[in-house]
């Protein structure tokens, strides 16, 4: 019985350990995630000044009717744009001009349920039940 409470032990602190690192590694990825969501909010930022900058050459341009100008070693001029598609009103749009997204896959839920009370449905099964270790901390208080 020594031999097994050994590698049981063993067992439960390597357990323990591969569970601490999946942890750290969740919390790293939340970290990454937050770090992300940070730099797309100043690229969108820079976005926006590079956008407020341009209209600001194009009306100073077009104010002193400027087409094309040299600044440093850099070479500015005014060009045409290709006109794009600006929608007011979505709703007020006809049907010929709306894309439909329809999505298929399975319900599991429903499937699940009527599965569960012994309904038989091609196609899909329930698992074999199975089973998985769980480990809580205990506490013994000394008195």
């Amino acid at each position: 019985m020594d031999d097994f409470d050994i590698s049981m032990d063993q067992l439960v602190k390597k357990y323990l350990e591969t569970e601490e690192k999946i942890f750290n590694q969740e919390h790293a990825i939340l970290l990454l995630k937050k770090d992300m969501l940070l730099a797309e909010g100043h690229k969108n930022e820079l976005e926006k000044n590079k956008s407020d900058i341009n209209k600001k050459m194009l009306a100073l341009m077009q104010d002193c009717g400027i087409i094309e100008t040299q600044s440093g070693s850099y070479r500015v001029f005014r060009k045409k744009c290709k006109r794009t598609v600006f929608i007011e009103n979505e709703e007020l749009l006809p049907n010929d001009y709306i894309i439909t997204k329809i999505e298929k896959r399975p319900n599991k839920i429903s499937l699940g349920k009527i599965l569960h009370s012994g309904v038989e449905i091609p196609g899909a099964k329930l698992t074999d039940e199975s089973y998985t270790i769980e480990i809580k901390a205990t506490y013994v208080i000394n008195k």
